[in-house]
């Protein structure tokens, strides 16, 4: 049976894709109508053609991550609206969650079938037959990867704490941050926030700044690697371009990944063209949308920093169970 919030967030959802539709992909069928075609991307770029057809760059454009903040966008600000309803009527998060989980892949399903056909009709110029339909399988399962990694960590997240006899401790989740020197100051203000769980009990920080003097440092940082349940990766350019990061850290963190399931976390710090890097074009990178932690200022930054720490407190209780 559906929850008393079911209506309230269908509506809301429906509402918002047919302003997606309309606003965002839409347009793109009449690319090649005659008057200049203009729309504007997620941060407000403007796109402009006329007078070409639907290949090379239009065409790369519309598939190139274009649609992809807008559904992320929408992702984080349903989650967020459900759990404030929730909490408002004091109802259990969970289904809810679960419905608007179902609600999103719906509309991440629509939003791809449309660009699908709108892609075939251009490139047939009229006649769609004409053509093959471009596949959307990849980006359709990238992106319900990502609704359901951020419907699961809110779900762990609103489970209670387990029961356990008196004088045991809870065992809790490592999280260990990879990151460049020269972004420290970005360090800093994560573990800051990640601190705050830590002091609940609800995981555990490493990063290489606890390595003592003396210490064999490799060591100490492989044997962290090898212990952690989530890793957190605090993506710039310095990031993907340390020879130690890339040669020494990455492959045996996504070998965690592939042999026991470690949750891997990448958070853009500072812009940079990780969109070119194979294996990180692949995950969905946070804050919502890509949008650099960088680029924000003031108390928004750490209104992200705070959900960033939320997301994964909620995959070290998932990771946890």
């Amino acid at each position: 049976m559906p929850t008393h919030l079911y209506p309230i967030l269908s509506k809301l959802i429906e509402d918002e894709w047919v302003k997606l539709d309309r606003n965002q992909i839409t347009p793109w069928a009449f690319m090649t109508a005659g008057p200049a075609f203009r729309c504007k991307d997620f941060y407000g770029r403007e796109i402009a053609y006329q007078g070409i057809k639907f290949e090379g760059s239009p065409r790369q454009v519309f598939w190139g991550r274009y649609i992809e903040p807008f559904l992320e966008d929408l992702v984080h600000r349903i989650v967020e609206e459900t759990l404030r309803l929730a909490s408002a009527r004091k109802q259990n998060v969970q289904q809810p969650l679960a419905e608007v989980g179902s609600m999103l892949k719906s509309v991440a399903h629509r939003a791809y079938r449309r660009m699908a056909d709108i892609d075939q009709r251009l490139r047939g110029e009229g006649f769609p037959n004409s053509v093959p339909k471009r596949s959307t399988d990849g980006e359709l399962a990238r992106m319900e990867q990502f609704i359901d990694q951020r419907i699961q960590a809110e779900c762990a997240m609103a489970e209670p704490e387990p029961s356990m006899p008196a004088g045991e401790a809870i065992a809790r989740t490592k999280v260990f941050i990879s990151y460049a020197h020269k972004d420290d100051r970005w360090r800093e203000r994560v573990v800051e926030q990640l601190g705050v769980l830590a002091k609940q009990g609800l995981l555990d920080v490493w990063d290489d700044r606890k390595i003592g003097a003396g210490d064999a440092w490799f060591d100490q940082i492989h044997a962290h690697m090898r212990s952690a349940k989530v890793a957190l990766l605090l993506i710039s350019s310095s990031f993907l371009t340390s020879d130690f990061i890339l040669t020494h850290e990455v492959p045996k963190l996504f070998d965690r990944h592939a042999k026991s399931g470690m949750h891997i976390y990448p958070l853009l710090i500072r812009p940079c063209p990780w969109q070119e890097v194979a294996w990180l074009a692949r995950m969905q990178i946070r804050p919502p949308a890509a949008k650099a932690l960088s680029s924000y200022r003031g108390a928004k930054i750490e209104e992200v920093l705070a959900s960033v720490a939320r997301e994964v407190a909620g995959l070290c209780r998932f990771a946890g169970h």
